[in-house]
């Protein structure tokens, strides 16, 4: 079939066209206009002759314009012609450049494009199809303020968006499309508009963790106050306050800190017995109760005690044990065998400065704990008016009870009696009391004085146990 429709460069636009290639510079095509050609329909032949129009009707901007997908020689304009518009019947079509030149024309199918007054309307697409052989010489001009686009544009523009990443970029406040952060981008932590992926962060977490100053001890906060490090709110804080023992090693060599437990120490004495004590060659501290049955060796004491044993070689080893600290202890000593106790007693109390007081010495019968008490006390009897034999019903207490009995009792008056035979007579039975076996916690003290006249002052100093 021959063809009927027919669009071509005029002369003008030919011109243009080739100087356009030749000097690298561009035809700007910017409006459509279209005709009824004065009611003729053009063919072909009429279209080669014809460099102008020959009735336009109607001049507008390009609405569209891009290269045929399948022909990329051919351009393809569009011009949408909106309701209002109409009342004729379009023939011809031709193109503008920017200059007001007629640089393309071409015939079209027979369009009447109707207006809103008769009853009927629409809006209408003219499409213009140019070839030329460059189509990087031609410039379309297309002013998005003035022009409209049709349905299917809109449709097909839509969809080429929806499936484009040319979307508006996501930030902090925003929706939109977000880039993924490469590792290094990650790991440098400068990119503001990258997000980060779960592979970045674990890689940001790596290196956090082979960092040699990640986190310096005076920017790590402690979770709560320690009582022991009063003010100190940081770990370099702390460690401010430690003493050189933090500096040691936990063992039990020389220079290092014991841990509880090692020689005895800060632990319960069931942790530490001394059952064998002829076996214990071993420094520390060991424990002994009285009521064990599975005693075996020289054992210093019946009851309990502690023993402490000071190690300084195979051959010189030193056992001490203690019942109480005030009452002495038990040594002795390995030199190529175990030597006998030594006991030495300790002593508690004292005499004031009137020469009252007590002291009491421990020591040991054998291996019985025993405690030898000395006492002296004054005691003041009879009076004006009292007869001394009185004195003889009358008890009066030691400072300090014996235990177990008094061995010795010496009584002195410190006045003198009233006269030789009555002092005479007092003296001789306070030494004979003396000699008696005393009460456990009382004293009685007899006299003969039967005037009343006198007052004793008795200066007493006591013995037992």
């Amino acid at each position: 079939m021959a063809q009927k429709f027919y669009t071509r460069l005029t002369k003008i636009g030919q011109a243009k066209y080739a100087n356009a290639k030749g000097v690298g510079e561009q035809i700007n095509m910017t409006q459509m206009v279209v005709g009824d050609a004065n009611g003729r329909q053009l063919t072909p032949d009429q279209v080669q002759q014809q460099e102008a129009m020959i009735n336009q009707v109607r001049v507008g901007p390009i609405n569209h314009a891009y290269k045929d997908a399948d022909n990329p020689n051919w351009l393809v304009l569009e011009q949408i012609l909106p309701p209002a518009v109409g009342g004729w019947t379009i023939r011809e079509v031709g193109i503008y450049d920017d200059q007001g030149d007629l640089v393309a024309y071409g015939n079209y199918p027979e369009t009447y494009k109707p207006i809103l007054d008769e009853g009927s309307s629409r809006t209408s697409t003219v499409r213009f199809v140019l070839m030329v052989s460059d189509t990087s010489a031609v410039t379309l001009k297309i002013d998005p303020s003035v022009v409209l686009a049709t349905r299917q544009y809109v449709d097909d523009r839509d969809a080429e968006h929806a499936k484009s990443r040319n979307h508006p970029d996501a930030d902090t406040k925003n929706k939109g499309f977000a880039r993924y952060a490469t590792l290094a981008e990650s790991k440098k932590g400068e990119e503001s508009k990258a997000a980060q992926t779960p592979a970045g962060g674990k890689a940001q977490l790596d290196d956090h963790r082979t960092e040699k100053e990640a986190h310096k001890a005076g920017q790590i906060a402690l979770t709560e106050a320690l009582e022991k490090f009063a003010g100190a709110g940081t770990v370099q804080a702390v460690l401010a306050m430690l003493g050189t023992g933090a500096l040691k090693n936990i063992g039990n060599a020389a220079g290092e800190l014991l841990s509880v437990g090692d020689f005895g120490v800060g632990i319960s004495p069931s942790q530490r017995p001394c059952h064998d004590i002829d076996a214990l060659d071993l420094l520390g501290r060991y424990y002994a109760r009285g009521d064990w049955d599975e005693y075996k060796g020289d054992h210093p004491f019946n009851g309990g005690y502690a023993l402490d044993v000071i190690a300084k070689g195979s051959n010189n080893i030193t056992q001490t044990a203690r019942v109480d600290y005030a009452e002495g202890f038990a040594q002795r000593v390995y030199n190529n065998g175990w030597r006998a106790w030594e006991y030495f007693a300790g002593v508690t109390g004292a005499f004031g400065s009137t020469g009252s007081g007590s002291i009491t010495i421990p020591y040991y019968d054998g291996k019985t704990r025993r405690k030898l008490i000395i006492q002296m006390f004054q005691r003041v009897v009879g009076g004006p008016g009292t007869n001394l034999h009185d004195v003889a019903s009358r008890y009066f207490n030691y400072p300090i009870a014996f235990p177990s009995r008094c061995h010795k009792l010496l009584v002195e008056p410190l006045d003198d009696p009233d006269s030789a035979v009555e002092g005479s007579e007092m003296s001789s039975a306070l030494e004979s009391y003396g000699r008696a076996s005393g009460s456990v916690k009382l004293t009685r003290v007899r006299g003969s004085n039967t005037s009343g006249t006198e007052t004793l002052i008795l200066d007493c100093l006591a013995i037992g146990e």
